[in-house]
C-alpha cells in the first residue's frame, strides 16, 4: 500500500495578501489580531501562516490572539486588520475561504505562493497558470460537492485523486469526504492560492473539463522510465511510473499532465523549465524528474529554492518548441482589467513572423476559438459592419463585446472557419451550416458553425459543443424531476420529448439519459443535424439534406437496424413525428426534441400541427418536458435582502420560512458580472393513466397544464420562485417565467 502524505500539523496557515493599489496588504508591525475582530471566523488558528524571518506570538484568550511582527529585513507581510474586517463587513455571512476567493484580485498570488512554500514544504502550492483545465471528476456530483462544501478542487484523476485545497488546515474534512466518495483510491493534496481556486472554480461553474486520463496516452512509459534510469521490467505502464514519481521516488514530486503548462522559461541550456517563481522559490519542470544534479545546477543559476515538477518528455518537447519560436505562440490575449469578460487586445502576431500565409490564418483563427473556450463562452457571434467586424462572446447567457477586427481580416478568417466546418469556403452570400473541431495542446474541441449572409458580408455564429457527456446526477435537477426521469428510463418502450429555447441544454439532458442506459447489450442509434456530441456507445447518424440524407429517410432506415433506443435530434414535420411515435409504439425507447413553450405545448403541437390522434399520443408519449437555462448569481458576492411585497405579487407561495431575494453585485470570482454559471429549470409532465384520460378528452394546453399541476408536478414558475427566494437567481430572471407584466 502506498503511503499517503499527511499535512504538517505544526504549521499554522494564513495566506498573505496583496495591497490596495499595489501588491501587498500589510499587517501593521505592532498590531495584534483582537479576539473581537475575528469572532465571525471559524477556527482562527487555521489562518495564521509563518512568514520568512517572522516571529509569531500567541496570547492565550478564549479565541487565541496572534501578533505577527516581521523582522526589519522582511519584505513580505500579511493583510491588515482593517482590510480583513472591511471584507467581512461587506459579506458578514461569508466564511473566511469565501472572503479570500471573493477578494482574490486584492491578494498577490506570488506572495501567497511564497508563504505557502515556506510554511508547507510537504505540500508545495500547485502552480496553476491561465490555461489550466480541470478533470472530469472535478465537475462530477462528487467533485462539485468537494468544491462547494470543502473549498477543494480535484486537480487530477490519474494515477491518484489529487486534491487542491484552499485551506490546508481544513484538509482532514476534505480528505475524509473524498475517501467516502472514492473508496479504495489513493488521495493526495496540494495547496491552491485564492487566485488559482477562483480561476479553476470558474471552469467548474461552466462545467468545462479539459484534462482527461488519456492526456498521458501519447507518451511511452518505457521511454520515460529509461530516461529516469528506472528498471524497465518494473515500470512498464504509465500508472506505475507516475505512482513512483508522486510518492516513492527519492525526490517525490508533483506531476503536471501534458498540455497544462503554457508559459515557462528555459534555464539556459539545461533541460529544465521555470513554470512559476516567488521571491525565494522557483517551480521547475523537467522530464528528468529524478536528477538531483540538474536541480542543483538550476538552483545555482537562479539563486532560489527549487520545487521540482515532473512533465513527460513529449510535453517538454512541446514547450521547448514554443520557446524556440515565441513569435508564433499566438494563443495569448489580454483581458480588460475593469471588465474581465472582455478582451482588451487580441495580440494578433504580425504576418511576417510566419513562414506561410496559412500558418498565420490558422494562428489567428485558433486564437479566437481558444479565447472563447478559455472565457467559458457558449457562442461566438461575428457580425460584419460598415467599417469593422464586431465580435461578441455569449457568456452565461449574455453577450460580451470583444475587440473588433478589420473587414479584410474577417474575409480571410471566414474562409478558414468555413474550411474547418466542411463548408464551401469560396461561396459568399449563401446560407451554410457545418461542424468541425480544432485541437489545442492535444485536446479536441468541437464547434458548430452557421453562416448568415448580411448587408455587409457573411455573419457567422460559432457554437462551442462541450463534448463531455454529463451524468444525470450532474444536472442539478430537482429531486421530483430526477425521480420522473428515472421512472422513464426504467421503461422498455415509450417516447420522451424535450422542448426549450436554443441553447437551453436539451441535447445535454438527452445524452445524460442515454449515458445512463448505455450497456454492452443495448443498441443505441442517434440521428442529428449535425451530431453535437461524440458518444461511443451509440451509432450516430449525421443528417445532410443537401447531400440527400434527409430526416425522413434516416428515420426509416434506423428502425431497420434493430435499435433498442433511438434519439432524434429534432422533430421538424409530420413525417418525423409519426415515425417517432411509431418507434415508441413498436418496442423502442425513443427520445426527441420539439419546438414548444411548455410540456402541454408539446402535446398540443403533436395533436394540432401534426394531426396525431390524442389516443395515439397517450399510448406513445410517456414524458414531456420543457427546460431553460438561467443565470445563477455568484455565491461569493450576491447581496441578500428581504423581499418586498410588491415584488412577489405575481409569484406563487412556495412555503419558505425565511425567504430572501438576492441581487447581482460583481466580484473578481465572477469577473464582475455577478453571475457564476447557469442552472436548469425543467418542467415535466408524465403521461400516466390519469393524464391519458385528459388527452382522450381533447383538453387544451391550458387545461393540461392545470391538470399536471393539480397532480402535484412543479411548474417552471414555481421552480423559478423557489430559486428566487433562496437567492440563487435574481428578480429579473424569475420574472421571465411570469406571463403577466410586472408593475412593482
Amino acid at each position: 500500500m502506498l503511503k499517503r502524505l499527511k499535512p504538517a500539523h505544526h504549521a499554522l496557515y494564513l495566506p498573505s495578501f496583496a495591497s490596495e493599489g499595489t501588491s501587498s496588504l500589510l499587517f501593521p508591525r505592532e498590531e495584534a489580531i483582537k479576539p473581537e475582530s475575528v469572532e465571525q471566523f471559524v477556527n482562527v488558528k487555521a489562518f495564521v501562516m509563518h512568514l520568512p524571518d517572522a516571529r509569531i506570538k500567541q496570547t492565550e484568550t478564549p479565541l487565541g490572539r496572534y501578533c505577527i511582527k516581521p523582522s526589519p529585513t522582511s519584505t513580505l507581510q500579511l493583510v491588515s486588520l482593517p482590510q480583513l474586517n472591511r471584507w467581512a463587513q461587506e459579506a458578514p455571512l461569508k466564511s473566511i475561504e469565501a472572503l479570500l476567493v471573493r477578494n482574490h484580485v486584492a491578494i498577490q498570488n506570488e506572495a501567497w505562493m511564497e508563504c505557502a512554500a515556506n510554511t508547507l514544504p510537504e505540500h508545495p502550492p500547485y502552480p496553476v497558470q491561465a490555461g489550466f483545465g480541470v478533470c472530469p471528476s472535478a465537475i462530477s456530483e462528487e467533485g462539485m460537492t468537494l468544491y462547494r462544501a470543502h473549498y477543494t478542487i480535484i486537480l487530477q484523476d490519474f494515477p491518484y485523486k489529487i486534491l487542491g485545497v484552499l485551506n490546508l488546515r481544513n484538509d482532514t474534512a476534505a480528505l475524509r469526504a473524498a475517501s467516502v466518495m472514492y473508496p479504495g483510491e489513493e488521495i493526495l493534496h496540494r495547496v491552491l492560492s485564492p487566485w488559482a481556486f477562483s480561476y479553476l472554480g470558474g471552469k467548474l461553474e461552466s462545467r468545462t473539463a479539459t484534462v482527461e486520463r488519456a492526456a498521458f496516452g501519447n507518451d511511452s512509459a518505457l521511454e520515460w522510465a529509461e530516461i529516469l534510469g528506472l528498471d524497465l521490467d518494473t515500470f512498464v505502464t504509465m500508472d506505475q511510473l507516475l505512482a513512483y514519481l508522486w510518492l516513492d521516488s527519492p525526490l517525490p514530486t508533483t506531476v503536471i499532465p501534458p498540455g497544462q503548462i503554457s508559459q515557462c522559461t528555459r534555464v539556459r541550456d539545461l533541460e529544465a523549465l521555470v513554470v512559476a517563481q516567488s521571491p525565494t522559490h522557483a517551480w521547475v519542470a523537467s522530464f528528468r524528474a529524478l536528477d538531483r544534479a540538474l536541480y542543483l545546477d538550476v538552483q545555482q543559476l537562479i539563486g532560489k529554492k527549487i520545487i521540482p515538477l515532473a512533465i513527460t518528455p513529449r510535453d517538454y518537447a512541446r514547450l521547448l518548441a514554443v520557446l524556440e519560436r515565441p513569435t508564433k505562440a499566438a494563443h495569448t490575449f489580454t483581458l480588460n482589467v475593469e471588465r474581465p469578460v472582455q478582451i482588451a487586445d487580441w495580440n494578433f502576431v504580425e504576418r511576417d513572423n510566419f513562414d506561410t500565409f496559412e500558418e498565420y490564418v490558422d494562428a489567428c483563427a485558433d486564437k479566437i476559438l481558444s479565447a472563447a473556450i478559455e472565457m467559458g463562452a457558449s457562442d461566438i457571434h461575428v457580425e460584419p459592419k460598415d467599417q469593422r467586424v464586431q465580435i461578441r462572446f455569449r457568456i452565461n447567457g449574455s453577450l460580451a463585446q470583444q475587440p473588433p477586427i478589420t473587414r479584410g481580416m474577417w474575409d480571410t478568417l471566414c474562409q478558414r472557419f468555413k474550411t474547418i466546418a466542411a463548408m464551401k469556403p469560396e461561396t459568399v452570400g449563401d446560407f451554410q451550416d457545418g461542424a468541425g473541431y480544432f485541437k489545442a495542446d492535444g485536446v479536441r474541441h468541437d464547434f458548430r458553425f452557421s453562416v448568415l449572409p448580411s448587408t455587409f458580408g457573411d455573419a457567422m455564429v460559432i457554437r462551442y459543443l462541450n463534448s463531455r457527456i454529463l451524468k444525470l446526477s450532474e444536472l442539478n435537477l430537482h429531486r421530483d424531476n430526477m425521480a420522473l426521469l428515472n421512472w422513464f428510463l426504467s421503461l422498455e418502450t415509450g417516447l420522451m420529448l424535450t422542448s426549450g429555447p436554443t441553447g437551453s441544454g436539451k441535447t445535454t439532458t438527452q445524452y445524460a439519459c442515454l449515458a445512463e442506459l448505455a450497456t454492452s447489450d443495448t443498441k443505441i442509434i442517434t440521428i442529428e443535424e449535425p451530431v453535437e456530441k461524440l458518444f461511443e456507445a451509440a451509432v450516430q447518424v449525421n443528417i445532410n439534406e443537401k447531400a440527400g440524407r434527409t430526416w425522413a429517410d434516416g428515420l426509416r432506415a434506423i428502425l431497420r437496424h434493430d435499435p433498442d433506443i433511438v434519439m432524434i435530434g429534432e422533430m421538424r414535420d409530420k413525417v418525423s413525428a409519426r415515425i417517432a411515435v411509431e418507434a415508441a409504439m413498436t418496442g423502442h425507447l425513443t427520445f426527441g426534441t420539439v419546438h414548444a413553450d411548455s410540456p402541454a405545448g408539446i402535446v398540443e403541437r403533436l395533436f394540432r400541427a401534426w394531426n396525431i390522434a390524442p389516443i395515439t399520443i397517450a399510448n406513445a408519449l410517456k414524458l414531456a418536458l420543457y427546460q431553460r437555462l438561467v443565470p445563477s448569481l455568484c455565491a461569493q458576492c450576491r447581496h441578500e435582502r428581504e423581499p418586498r411585497s410588491a415584488e412577489l405579487r405575481y409569484f406563487p407561495e412556495v412555503g419558505l420560512i425565511s425567504p430572501r431575494i438576492a441581487e447581482r453585485r460583481g466580484c473578481a470570482a465572477c469577473r464582475y458580472t455577478g453571475i457564476s454559471g447557469r442552472i436548469s429549470i425543467i418542467e415535466m409532465m408524465p403521461i400516466d393513466d390519469r393524464m391519458a384520460g385528459f388527452l382522450a378528452d381533447h383538453c387544451t394546453a391550458d387545461e393540461l397544464r392545470r391538470a399536471n399541476r393539480n397532480l402535484g408536478y412543479l411548474s417552471a414558475l414555481e421552480q423559478a420562485t423557489y430559486l428566487l427566494l433562496t437567492g440563487v437567481i435574481d428578480l429579473r430572471t424569475a420574472l421571465g417565467f411570469v406571463d403577466k407584466p410586472f408593475n412593482g
